[in-house]
Formats: C-alpha cells, sequence, structure tokens
C-alpha cells in the first residue's frame, strides 16, 4: 500500500527524512483528507501507539494538524497542513 500512495505523492524533505510509519501516516492523510487516529490505523495497518508517534512527529514538523471531530467531542480529526514548499 505505501508504495502504492508514495508513487503519485510528493514527499516534504522532513518527511522523507522520517521513519516509514510517518511517512505512510502522510500518504494516508494526503490521499485521504481528514481522519481519526482509528480510521488511519484502518487505513495504514500501522499499529495505533505507531501512528500517534508519526501524528505527533507531523504535528511537531508543522505538517499536520489536529481538529475536534465535527459530531464527536472525544475524537479529534488530524489532517495534512497545506505546507509543500520544501516538496
Amino acid at each position: 500500500m505505501e508504495g502504492q500512495m508514495s508513487a503519485t505523492l510528493c514527499f516534504p524533505e522532513s518527511v522523507k527524512q522520517s521513519g516509514p510509519s510517518t511517512r505512510l501516516v502522510y500518504a494516508a492523510l494526503e490521499a485521504h483528507g481528514p481522519a481519526t487516529l482509528d480510521e488511519i490505523t484502518s487505513r495504514t495497518g500501522v499499529a495505533q501507539r505507531t501512528t500517534k508517534k508519526a501524528l505527533a512527529t507531523l504535528r511537531k514538523q508543522g505538517l499536520a494538524v489536529a481538529e475536534p471531530h465535527p459530531t464527536d467531542g472525544r475524537r479529534r480529526l488530524y489532517r495534512t497542513e497545506a505546507v509543500h514548499s520544501d516538496a
């Protein structure tokens, strides 16, 4: 799956230098748009703990943001930021 998504995706330099799980999570968000942690985990096959770490890395790099879920206040939606200047 990773090869499929990354073949058409241009990763920012900081994502290129990240681990494979971070690249896969970033690719899933770019390909499918905003998603919950469970949706990202399901789409990527990456363990939830690893997905959380990847999301934290992407957020720290300014490449992803978390927003309140519009219908469930206990959940969050993650999406990529539109910052592709170093791609």
